[in-house]
């Protein structure tokens, strides 16, 4: 008994010494189970032990202390010291590969000063313990605390198989990433090629998503080991835009959590010429701490941001250095640049703007052509529903789309200006006038769109909507609205398109669940209301907010996809207050699932609730310069 409740691994050998003055002429069971307590004991006593009966008796105290291992209702204390024993005198049981969850779960509740005496005992069964302890330590149904503390053993019990540990490494957790490097830092040379064989790894074309995620996260890892280990480049491709952009969204979030210096970041940042690549490096600055670079530095780098905010023609890195900005704690130079912008015709080939009410707007210039919908069987996307058959959509012109939701500021002032709508609103935090109006109609999110409309100056030969006592049920729009110019809300096909950004996966950054939460206000992350604009990561396109927050009006009736034919000639349906309008991109109420770039909704257009808003879009002719005005 004292032996199994020993308190330090230097114990386990107290018990020894101390019946070693008994044991000539008597050899009871607990007196030759202390004898074999350590190893010096053992190899003091192994000779007493030379003949078929000692042997026998040997064999005895083996199988006990398999059987204390084994039993399920012993004390975890107990099981553990038994272990310990049998690591020293019983290495090559087969038995090891179960004993290794008890030892590395105990291990975790014993006393942290002498976790690395434990952990050392264990060293002569350590090829049967790195396997078990490899499963708990990537398990994410394990305990935290448990896998990190096999993480650890593994590094220290597998410190000479670069192999093993890099395999590992690549499906590391942040916590475990680096306790993983330390250990294969010294063989760098040996580990590189398989690194970058991860990097260049590829799945079948119909693989689940799932394994699309797992690969991704293997191929983020294995780059920022390369980056942290001298190869520069080893960053740059996977930051990329792709149609699946799973690799890139994992490098962004995980670079401060995995090492990585921002300064090589921002120096790349302000020489690179791809303004993909520059969304990404933006959106990876942002995820580091403001104090994470020197001061100088760091102004440089708010100087130079502010004028990509300015000036960068592309949507996408103007959306990424705005999220930096106010990260960083910015706000106010930001709201003032965006009111100085909003004055301010937009430079030539710049495909975004600013308008006078501060809605900026995403430009993308048409025709474009893309895969619509989601895939069915065999992998569909978790929450699919039968209305998202995939298949090609082309949008022949040029359009352009508010990159954040109409705010309660902004639509507030269309209801100071038009008393004779409806102006029963729920109340809103006085303290921040940015959170997205909610409990929005179909027909006020088309009257504010009409009024912006009036308020531009836009002609009435190019209004979409009628004046705003005529935008109710019976409503046509005009057989040319979609090539008018005034503000209206979204065509369906448009909406995705900008949502998606390029990509084909289920969310515009990919689809692992665990990053949803960098990009969208749902039932995962958001505290049961919708949150002020802006604040998450942005998509390539520059939309903030595509997914979640709160769900977005679209022009069209509701219908589905089949029979729709590929080119999106627009919905002339007369609008009845029966008929359900569309909506898109789910809200801060709905599971993940329900946040996909491919979810649909319809709801009749005078329903309003908390979770339904909208954003604005309009029809852009690039031929006339200054049209974006």
């Amino acid at each position: 008994d004292a032996l199994l409740t020993a308190d330090t691994p230097q114990h386990l050998a107290v018990p020894a010494q101390a019946l070693k003055e008994r044991l000539p002429g008597v050899l009871p069971r607990s007196a030759a189970v202390a004898a074999v307590s350590s190893q010096a004991a053992r190899e003091h006593w192994l000779p007493e032990f030379a003949d078929a009966q000692s042997a026998q008796l040997w064999e005895e105290i083996v199988a006990e202390f398999w059987q204390i291992v084994a039993d399920s209702q012993a004390l975890p204390e107990r099981r553990f010291r038994a272990a310990a024993l049998l690591a020293d005198y019983d290495p090559d049981d087969p038995r090891w590969s179960e004993a290794a969850f008890l030892v590395a779960r105990q291990l975790s509740r014993e006393n942290p000063l002498y976790r690395a005496e434990w952990a050392a005992l264990f060293e002569p069964v350590q090829q049967a313990l790195v396997e078990p302890l490899s499963r708990i330590a990537l398990d994410p149904a394990e305990a935290a605390a448990d896998r990190e503390l096999a993480t650890q053993l593994v590094a220290h019990l597998a410190g000479s198989q670069p192999d093993v540990l890099v395999d590992l490494l690549v499906r590391a957790e942040p916590r475990q990433f680096e306790v993983l490097f330390a250990a294969v830092r010294p063989f760098a040379s040996q580990i590189r090629p398989r690194l970058e064989q991860v990097i260049a790894g590829a799945l079948p074309a119909k693989s689940t998503e799932v394994a699309r995620d797992d690969l991704a996260r293997r191929q983020a890892n294995a780059a920022i080991a390369l980056h942290r280990l001298g190869d520069a480049e080893a960053l740059w491709p996977l930051l990329r835009p792709a149609e699946d952009p799973s690799a890139r969204a994992f490098i962004v979030h995980r670079a401060s959590l995995l090492g990585v210096e921002p300064l090589p970041l921002a120096e790349r940042l302000r020489s690179e010429p791809e303004a993909g690549i520059r969304r990404a490096l933006l959106l990876t600055l942002g995820s580091f701490a403001p104090n994470a670079l020197p001061p100088a530095e760091r102004e440089t780098l708010v100087e130079w941001t502010l004028a990509r905010f300015r000036e960068d023609p592309d949507p996408g890195v103007h959306s990424a250095a705005e999220w930096l900005l106010r990260r960083w704690g910015q706000n106010e130079r930001v709201r003032q640049l965006t009111s100085e912008l909003g004055a301010a015709a937009p430079a030539s080939g710049q495909k975004w703007y600013v308008n006078r009410e501060g809605h900026t707007l995403a430009i993308t210039v048409g025709p474009v052509e893309f895969r619509m919908g989601s895939p069915g069987l065999p992998n569909p996307e978790l929450g699919r529903s039968n209305d998202e058959a995939l298949h090609r959509r082309k949008i022949g012109r040029t359009f352009a789309l508010a990159t954040k939701e109409v705010t309660d500021e902004q639509f507030r002032r269309f209801l100071h200006a038009n008393p004779s709508v409806n102006q029963q609103r729920e109340s809103k935090r006085a303290d921040d006038p940015t959170v997205p109006m909610d409990h929005v109609t179909w027909y006020e999110a088309a009257q504010y769109c009409r009024w912006l409309s009036e308020l531009e100056g836009v002609s009435e030969e190019q209004m979409c909507y009628p004046p705003l006592a005529e935008i109710k049920s019976g409503m046509t729009p005009p057989a040319d609205y979609l090539d008018r110019t005034g503000y209206r809300l979204p065509e369906e096909a448009e909406w995705e398109f900008g949502c998606r950004a390029g990509t084909t996966t289920s969310h515009s950054y990919g689809g692992a669940e665990d990053l949803l939460g960098e990009y969208a206000w749902f039932a995962g992350n958001a505290p049961a209301r919708s949150q002020p604009v802006g604040l998450l990561k942005p998509n390539d396109l520059g939309l903030f907010d595509a997914h979640g927050n709160l769900a977005e009006w679209c022009h069209g009736t509701y219908f589905y996809f089949f029979g729709r034919g590929t080119q999106d000639v627009g919905d002339f349906t007369p609008l009845s207050d029966t008929s359900s309008r569309m909506l898109r991109g789910g809200s801060f109420a709905s599971p993940h699932y329900l946040v996909r770039s491919a979810d649909r909704l319809g709801y009749q257009p005078l329903f309003h609730f908390n979770y339904l808003g909208f954003r604005i879009a309009r029809t852009i002719r690039p031929a006339e310069p200054g049209h974006a005005k």
